[in-house]
């Protein structure tokens, strides 16, 4: 089931004040809860702590402690300690992707949440494809990358990219939209390579040799 209210249309009732149920919920059973709720998926054992569905899931763990600080200790939600949450989640580099699932009015932000779902999904769905044919003659592992590529693409727009101003002949202009591409193409090879594939097919793959250049396969450098 998919969120259609707001955060604190989740967690506070109409006098502001945190609901029971939120109260009463551990971090872990708001991050199992969420998964499904949101992305449609559920933290399965075999996901290791640093993979997408495991970040993910701690995601969430750590979501609910940060919403349990915006309460003060009567329960009231106290708007000042939401605004300066919101302003630390809502802002930064974009690092990993699995950011904050809400807009800064508190609306869901759905975009971020078909973002995590599609490759929690594909995350899972790869696990049932043996070892040895995740490769590029594989058609459904094929049909996975380019879901990996596409979902990066979607979550580096909602990212606002602001270029790098020349430092100089050495070290030049680098504009937002290259940043982007760079970003999703590192991103998508690292997570194929995750999943088992290639070095040489995740580096085409991912577009990685269109914004980095050619594999130098004598050295094996990039």
């Amino acid at each position: 089931m998919a969120i259609t209210r707001s955060i604190l249309a989740l967690i506070t009732d109409n006098a502001g004040s945190a609901t029971k149920d939120f109260l009463l919920k551990t971090p872990e059973q708001w991050a199992n809860e969420q998964m499904t709720r949101r992305y449609s998926q559920s933290r399965q054992d075999s996901d290791a702590a640093d993979s997408f569905p495991g970040l993910c899931w701690q995601h969430l763990y750590d979501e609910y402690v940060a919403l349990r600080a915006w309460f003060d200790e009567t329960g009231k939600l106290n708007p000042m300690l939401q605004s300066a949450s919101l302003v630390n989640r809502l802002s930064g580099p974009i690092e990993d992707g699995i950011g904050w699932d809400w807009k800064q009015n508190g609306d869901p932000e759905h975009r971020m949440r078909l973002f995590k779902g599609m490759l929690i999904g594909v995350c899972h769905t790869a696990t049932l494809i043996p070892l040895e044919d995740r490769n590029s003659g594989n058609k459904q592992f094929g049909g996975l990358a380019t879901l990996i590529c596409s979902s990066y693409t979607e979550r580096a727009a909602i990212h606002r990219w602001n270029g790098v101003a020349s430092k100089g002949p050495d070290q030049p202009a680098v504009s937002g939209m290259l940043m982007s591409r760079r970003w999703v193409a590192h991103m998508s090879y690292t997570m194929l390579i995750q999943l088992g594939a290639t070095r040489k097919w995740a580096w085409e793959v991912s577009k990685s040799k269109n914004v980095f250049g050619l594999v130098d396969e004598e050295r094996g450098v990039f």
